[in-house]
């Protein structure tokens, strides 16, 4: 009844305003399911598009005197490549259904979970009893920043030169539920968003990560280069991109988990400088040469601007402007000399 009296004439507006394939993004992402969705966007695809395809077989009716859209010829088109898309899809999930019952059956994605939680608390506890109070203040990582850290590792190595789907697929099955224990205070929904985003994201990252770097052997050969140095040199440049996860895992607010607007301003500003912070440390470039020192100072405010909490934004975006500052008067020196 909700969807009848509601959401379909709802969709309706949209589908009458917008070209269909912009109205299935809006009403995957607001309104429908995405099976609805898909039928009403086709639905209307064929109703509002003019005929943009010389089809044989319809070039042939009209000269009896039958006219067909076009359309029609395009979306039975669009089947047929849709099924032949699907293939490679169907056969990573297939080939993912063995890993899966092979986990779920030996326990191993239930141990792996495990292992890695254990051993993060036990790096912990023994940061605590050898430093103590120290710890804290120094910021030190804690139980799940290492298990962070430990499931970090654990997607890019498992991650490496699989195919996207397959790789999404093997994070949530083994790598996923070892965060779970550390998001039992959100809603399992969410729970599951952020831990399945921060794995994914890792898997993701895999294939510019060396030694394997899948992805720049494609470059390389675009390029020409070679693709060791390829791969190293497109690590070194997302080298920031590997700390994005961790800001959505401490601060969810950025992936709409208990939104509320001028927190999530807040989290997505210090999240840019952050980022941005983070590069300059690790390129070693700012607004002219970064020094040695300047780059491990940048790379303890983006630390500091990652983390949530407002003294350590503040303290982050001082020690940012500082080297800024900085960085301006040594290049004013350079360019009057």
């Amino acid at each position: 009844f909700l969807y009848i009296s509601i959401y379909i004439p709802i969709a309706f507006f949209f589908l009458l305003i917008f070209h269909p394939s912009i109205n299935l993004h809006i009403l995957i992402a607001t309104l429908l399911s995405g099976t609805l969705s898909a039928i009403l966007g086709l639905i209307f695809y064929i109703w509002k598009s003019p005929p943009e395809v010389t089809n044989p077989v319809n070039d042939g009716l009209k000269k009896i005197g039958i006219v067909l859209k076009d359309t029609a010829f395009i979306v039975v088109d669009g089947f047929e490549n849709g099924a032949y898309n699907a293939l490679p899809v169907v056969a990573a999930c297939a080939t993912a259904g063995y890993i899966a019952g092979m986990s779920t059956l030996t326990g191993l994605a239930l141990k792996f979970a495990n292992a890695v939680v254990s051993l993060a608390t036990s790096v912990t506890n023994a940061i605590n009893r050898v430093i103590g109070a120290v710890a804290s203040f120094l910021m030190l990582p804690n139980a799940m920043a290492l298990t962070l850290l430990f499931t970090m590792i654990s997607c890019i190595i498992l991650g490496m030169g699989i195919p996207t789907t397959g790789t999404y697929i093997l994070m949530a099955i083994i790598t996923a539920p070892a965060l779970a224990p550390f998001l039992t205070h959100y809603e399992p929904r969410m729970a599951m968003l952020i831990a399945h985003m921060f794995v994914f994201y890792y898997g993701i990252l895999a294939d510019i990560t060396p030694p394997v770097a899948l992805a720049s052997y494609a470059g390389s050969g675009i390029a020409g280069s070679d693709p060791f140095k390829t791969g190293f040199t497109s690590f070194k440049i997302a080298l920031a991109g590997y700390l994005v996860p961790f800001v959505f895992a401490y601060n969810p607010i950025l992936l709409g988990v208990n939104f509320q607007l001028l927190p999530a301003i807040l989290a997505i500003v210090t999240a840019f400088i952050g980022v941005i912070v983070l590069a300059a440390s690790t390129i070693g470039f700012l607004s002219t040469q970064l020094k040695y020192y300047e780059r491990i100072v940048l790379f303890i405010s983006a630390v500091l601007l990652i983390i949530p909490g407002f003294k350590t934004d503040i303290i982050g975006v001082l020690i940012a402007i500082a080297i800024y500052y900085l960085q301006s008067l040594r290049k004013k020196e350079k360019d009057n000399v």
